[in-house]
């Protein structure tokens, strides 16, 4: 988030150098896959725009690239159900990540 306000800040500076733009993109990159991995590992189905909100406010489209990188990467093993915005993580259990009656918070059941 820190690191999101200081680029917005000083975008002219910092960003009208190619070299470090490039360098940039791939550090906000592996910084938000990194948190992606953190926040969706209790969940087995997670709305695309929860995880968007929590990578401050980023477009879904780039929530579902980063997804999809992770994915063909063979660091997340799911789908992308892009008809209801939902990524859903297979697991070894045969719970439905919900709780008890079935609601996943992370959807907004």
């Amino acid at each position: 988030e820190s690191l999101s306000r200081f680029l917005k800040k000083n975008e002219g500076r910092i960003m009208d150098d190619e070299f470090v733009r490039e360098h940039v993109a791939d550090l906000l990159r592996t910084i938000r896959t990194q948190v992606i991995m953190r926040n969706i590992g209790p969940y087995t189905r997670i709305r695309l725009a929860r995880i968007a909100r929590d990578l401050n406010d980023i477009p879904v489209e780039d929530v579902e690239s980063l997804l999809v990188s992770l994915i063909l990467d063979g660091k997340l093993n799911g789908h992308i159900d892009q008809v209801n915005g939902i990524l859903v993580k297979k697991t070894q259990e045969t719970s439905n990540g919900g709780d008890k009656d079935g609601k996943n918070p992370a959807l907004g059941d």
